[in-house]
């Protein structure tokens, strides 16, 4: 139903780069990418006092290491490949906020591993995104994802399985964490190299990236641009 409405359109807008060429090549629907945006207001790194101050509003340990992830607990966001690695690795907590359909059977997965804990679905992402330290994603297929793009506009260091919309968010910069979708292992040394990374500089070339490419404002120049040329 989606690709026969697309077909209709005259002037069909892609979220990305890459989801525009995967529809010409494979349905040949032509689209105009216009990139998601992220509000860099709403999203933004906190500062240590504030960071603090989460914790205790959210129930973190102040001193403890947490790694984020956000989304719909459904087979594509592959999160059994994280649960995995956090049963395996002893450093740090796995924050999931989301819900769906593989949630019970992700829980029961879990059982017995106590860094690893289901928030469920939350109104204050954002505060999430501030109070944590690291965010992941081995989702296997994404248009360009807005949770991505929120981590980085909060300065976390992200570290993400290898595909294409992925690697479209870091197209302008050098970035290199990213590991194969259902590999464990290398997501364990993806998150040894991270943790061992710069924070300080990780943390502002996520902030920058965001800020230079993916601000909400510039993506609302990119549809105002395109309506004036259509109105014309």
């Amino acid at each position: 139903k989606h690709l026969k409405t697309m077909h209709s359109m005259q002037n069909p807008v892609a979220c990305s780069k890459s989801l525009a060429e995967d529809l010409e090549n494979k349905y040949r629907i032509r689209t105009i990418a216009i990139q998601n945006g992220v509000d860099t207001e709403i999203y933004r790194p906190a500062s240590s006092e504030e960071k603090i101050r989460l914790r205790e509003k959210l129930g973190l340990d102040k001193d403890e290491k947490y790694f984020l992830t956000v989304g719909s607990l459904i087979p594509r966001k592959n999160t059994i490949t994280l649960l995995h690695a956090f049963r395996k690795y002893s450093g740090g907590h796995l924050l999931i906020l989301g819900d769906g359909t593989e949630k019970e059977k992700l829980i029961e997965s879990a059982q017995g591993a106590k860094s690893i804990h289901f928030k469920g679905n939350v109104s204050n992402a954002n505060e999430y995104m501030k109070a944590a330290d690291f965010y992941l994603s081995a989702s296997t297929g994404e248009g360009l994802p807005n949770t991505v793009l929120e981590a980085i506009s909060s300065g976390l260091p992200v570290g993400l399985s290898d595909i294409r919309p992925h690697r479209e968010v870091f197209s302008d910069v050098n970035y290199f964490y990213f590991f194969p979708p259902r590999n464990v292992g290398s997501l364990i040394e993806l998150i040894n190299k991270i943790e061992q990374g710069n924070q300080g500089i990780l943390r502002k070339k996520m902030r920058e990236t965001a800020e230079n490419y993916f601000s909400a404002k510039f993506m609302a120049a990119k549809y105002q641009e395109l309506y004036f040329k259509l109105l014309s």
